[in-house]
């Protein structure tokens, strides 16, 4: 009987699991694409179906979807093993009280409160009087279903004695920041609901899981004690800063179009996605963050940034806009006219919002350069410094140097200066206003110690374990003298080499065996795993038609062959300087014989073509 790991390896493909995070584009038997986990532009990061494993060669890190997920959404193993078991369908039966940890308490109490919020919504009296608010803001039944939209009732208790009933310690409910815990004037303990007499929007991760919620006040004013919206606050689960609203709705449609639009509020966000623009996202209600821009890196290259064509909605606009240019994003802007936000523009026409956002939009610093040299006199000394000091501190943080010369270019055109003007102006404030990154160490230049010690030998260790992966892979071949078969491993000073060499063999010789390379690495221990999934992949790389695996194979043993003869004359004449000084003669005999016949050996092999490591 297979374990759930196994099933659910079974039934989901590992190309699936990654590309729901990353754009990955075809390379041979293999994807690649951008690793989520360093910054790099050239991809170093690989998927391979064969063997449904990944690994980037930048940072080094790789293994299997569990793996990834748990890397890529910081979670511990059960919490991937559930995600990934209800994708594939998977039953998980509970072994004890431990199996869930406390991000899957969590995870569950927002999953019943967002069931009861549902009812309260569908069912209850002032449920109706909501319901009418959202058919009044344009949404459809349709609508508020998909985005599983709620409502509290003005009661101070009611999600606290629901979740109770259903096995929550009132610890648990406060940990999910479903309830207040807070002492009183007499020293005594009162807990009571976040959520009070608030339509809910439940907030997503990228699988669907519910993180937390946004609250939007309705039946009763807000004010300083009681604000219009309020969100989850910080938990194990949910951090605002990190998490962009509709994003699990919006991913598959963001890599279709090349782009991610970008809106202020939840209901701006759903309100997009009912007029068909639905590669949308929001920020709810936090600034953008360079988090929520790698995250969008991950699909696109291109931000549309909507916002009303005001001084306010230009002011919002330009927050953030600093961190998504040095992220080296296309920026562009769909301004909206009027004062309005795309909620009442959907609602108004929503064909209006859906040609602004695909046919009209236009680069951000254009837009900001059209709209100061409106404001200002451009023939004027002082028009033109106030429009260089408004669009330069952009431009300054263009990352493209290609994009940054063009809208120098521009600036200077419109102002009718040369343009070396503008570019000495840049480099006055460049110190001053560029925003500067904490210096964190590249991890694509942090080496192992196994990689400080590297050398030509263990280079072509490695090259010659790739060139017999890959012959094992296509017809299970060996491509050297059959002789050599049980003694391969000699030639191998590297240890996991060593093993994972052996094992090749070993299996080369179990005829049941359909996929070599597959079945090898069921068997490998864990801590050779990752270094045999990065070996795969680059056999998997290997260009056939400009090497023949046999004469590269051969050519590759005979230089290590010649670098060991090498080392052992290197010990020799050690031992022989030793022995001289020690007077030993029996021993000088000896050492001159043997450096006598390693050098014979060693003259028989000169005959070597240096091996080009592909």
């Amino acid at each position: 009987m297979s374990s759930p790991v196994e099933e659910i390896k079974s039934r989901l493909d590992i190309v699936d699991i990654i590309g729901g995070y990353l754009r990955l584009q075809k390379a041979g038997i293999n994807f690649k694409g951008l690793c989520p986990f360093h910054g790099e532009k050239t991809p170093s990061f690989f998927v391979s179906p064969e063997r449904q494993t990944w690994h980037c060669f930048g940072c080094g890190k790789g293994g299997d979807m569990f793996a990834f997920i748990m890397e890529m959404d910081g979670l511990e193993f059960v919490d991937a093993l559930r995600i990934l078991a209800q994708r594939a369908g998977v039953e998980l039966r509970r072994q004890d009280d431990n199996f869930k940890s406390d991000r899957g308490r969590i995870e569950e109490a927002n999953e019943l409160a967002t069931q009861f919020f549902e009812t309260q919504l569908e069912r209850s009296t002032q449920g109706d009087e909501a319901r009418k608010y959202l058919a009044d803001r344009g949404l459809t039944e349709e609508t508020i279903k998909k985005f599983r939209l709620g409502f509290i009732p003005q009661n101070r208790d009611a999600i606290l004695r629901f979740l109770f009933n259903k096995g929550f310690s009132y610890e648990e409910i406060v940990k999910a920041g479903l309830a207040i815990q807070r002492q009183t004037e007499n020293g005594a303990n009162v807990i009571y609901d976040r959520f009070r007499g608030r339509i809910i929007f439940p907030i997503f991760d990228t699988h669907g899981r519910i993180l937390g919620f946004t609250g939007r006040i309705f039946g009763t004013e807000h004010s300083e004690q009681e604000p219009k919206y309020l969100n989850t606050p910080e938990t194990s689960v949910f951090d605002k800063g990190k998490i962009l609203y509709g994003l699990n709705f919006a991913r598959t449609a963001i890599r279709n179009e090349n782009a991610a639009v970008l809106v202020e509020g939840q209901m701006d966000l759903i309100m997009s996605h009912q007029a068909g623009v639905l590669n949308a996202v929001a920020t709810s209600g936090t600034a953008l963050t360079a988090h929520h821009l790698k995250t969008i890196k991950r699909y696109t290259d291109t931000l549309i940034v909507a916002f009303d064509s005001d001084k306010a909605g230009e002011a919002a606009a330009k927050r953030g806009i600093d961190l998504a240019l040095e992220e080296d994003l296309m920026v562009r802007v769909a301004p909206i006219v009027g004062g309005k936000d795309p909620a009442d523009l959907v609602k108004e026409a929503p064909e209006l919002w859906l040609d602004l956002v695909k046919n009209n939009t236009q680069p951000i610093i254009g837009y900001f350069i059209d709209r100061a040299c409106s404001a200002n006199d451009v023939d004027s000394p002082e028009g033109k410094r106030k429009i260089s000091s408004y669009i330069l501190p952009l431009i300054v943080r263009v990352a493209n140097n290609i994009e940054q010369a063009h809208w120098i270019q521009e600036l200077a055109q419109r102002l009718n200066i040369k343009e070396e003007v503008v570019w000495e102006e840049m480099r006055k404030i460049t110190p001053a206003t560029k925003i500067q990154q904490p210096k964190v160490k590249d991890v694509s230049k942090v080496q192992t110690q196994e990689q400080q010690i590297s050398s030509r030998r263990l280079q072509l260790e490695e090259y010659l374990l790739t060139l017999l992966l890959r012959a094992a892979a296509e017809d299970r071949r060996w491509p050297l003298d059959e002789a050599l078969q049980n003694e391969i491993h000699n030639y191998f000073v590297n240890s996991i080499s060593r093993s994972i060499v052996l094992l090749l063999v070993n299996s080369l010789l179990k005829e049941e065996i359909n996929d070599i390379t597959v079945a090898m690495r069921s068997e490998l221990a864990q801590e050779h795993a990752a270094v045999f999934d990065a070996l795969a992949i680059k056999s998997s790389l290997l260009d056939l038609e400009t090497l023949i695996l046999e004469e590269e194979a051969e050519k590759c043993l005979r230089e290590i062959r010649l670098l060991g003869l090498h080392e052992r004359l290197d010990a020799l004449s050690t031992e022989l300087a030793f022995a001289e000084r020690a007077g030993d003669s029996a021993r000088l005999s000896q050492i001159e014989n043997d450096f006598k016949n390693i050098s014979e050996e060693l003259n028989h092999v000169m005959g070597l073509v240096k091996v080009n490591i592909k």
